[in-house]
């Protein structure tokens, strides 16, 4: 095989290599959803919560047009876009040196978000492997490409591919705050066994008939049994009486007041609950429709489970798909 077939099997196989991996990183930090790399960026940059959403799109769409103009270097041998990976790859590499200064080489650095945890030290060797290929790719391009794209062009299709992250990945409106202030009047059914107002707690709220969130409960139960120093906390709502007769318990069938009739509501889907969790443990209250709804709506959400990391009444960060980190959450209560 000619010196020439060499190098242009060694150019194709290097460009879609390295553009997979731009794009696989990419699609690391949006699943299963971007705000655990946008917590990652505002925790280690100390930006505020919108902020963070921003950059974090704009790092993820970065990401996923220069993968797709690698696996199309065949295609275009724009050398620029070489480039342009490894400054994206030295910034990278300088941000997480200066983070196993300040915190060492525990902390998760959202490389390649919560797929494959990765910490600084590993991540800088993996850049470092990448610039080399990037640095072999550039220089085995000769020629110019089949497809003779302006860079105008080129460059205009990178800012759409950026622009439609914020179309993909909207940022979601969403409170720093709850209003704690109603979970303890007096009208609730419960009142929380914890004062929730301050300190850092692990927050949950869940419906009893919920699947996804009884998945979420045997989560927080089997960390809990590992850690039972971690502060979780459960909202349940309060099940409504509108039931039939007939589906209650024969011993009792004669219950027939709404009172009556919720209570037995409540024991049964309570029962099942716990049973099928066993999450009696972990500490737990009832708040009526119309505040649960509430606080949920107010943390930007819609549905259960909603789980939150809570410093006083401030939102720190939201637990998407009951995916915790344990570490993150270790790192987070010891913090200062």
């Amino acid at each position: 095989m000619s010196n020439a077939k060499v190098q242009s099997v060694l150019e194709i196989s290097l460009s879609i290599l390295m553009g997979a991996l731009f794009i696989f990183s990419a699609w690391t930090k949006t699943y299963p959803s971007p705000a655990d790399f946008e917590y990652i960026i505002k925790s280690q940059f100390h930006i505020p919560g919108y902020w963070s959403a921003v950059l974090a799109r704009l790092v993820i769409g970065v990401e996923f047009a220069l993968g797709f103009f690698l696996l199309l270097h065949f295609l275009l041998k724009k050398k620029w876009i070489i480039v342009s990976a490894v400054l994206l790859l030295l910034a990278f590499s300088i941000h997480l040196l200066l983070l196993y200064l300040s915190v060492g080489n525990e902390a998760n650095c959202g490389c390649m978000g919560t797929v494959i945890e990765m910490k600084p030290l590993p991540s800088i060797l993996k850049n470092v492997l990448m610039i080399g290929a990037l640095m072999v790719l550039l220089k085995v391009t000769k020629g110019r490409g089949r497809v003779g794209l302006h860079n105008a062009f080129v460059v205009l299709l990178g800012l759409i591919t950026v622009a439609l992250m914020f179309v993909v990945l909207p940022i979601k409106p969403a409170s720093e705050y709850l209003s704690y202030s109603r979970i303890y009047d007096p009208s609730q059914p419960e009142q929380p066994a914890v004062d929730l107002r301050e300190g850092r707690h692990i927050v949950s709220f869940m419906t009893l008939g919920c699947g996804h969130c009884r998945d979420a409960a045997k989560e927080i139960v089997r960390i809990r049994e590992a850690h039972p120093e971690f502060p979780f906390y459960i909202f349940l709502l309060q099940p409504q009486p509108h039931i039939k007769a007939d589906t209650l318990q024969k011993d009792t069938a004669t219950a027939r007041t709404e009172d009556s009739l919720l209570q037995v509501r409540i024991r049964e889907l309570e029962r099942d609950f716990f049973e099928d969790t066993k999450a009696s443990a972990i500490p737990h209250s009832y708040l009526n429709e119309e505040d649960f709804v509430d606080l949920i709506n107010q943390s930007g959400n819609n549905g259960t489970p909603t789980i939150l990391w809570m410093q006083d009444s401030v939102i720190i960060r939201e637990v998407i798909n009951h995916h915790f980190n344990v570490k993150d959450i270790e790192n987070w209560l010891k913090a200062k």
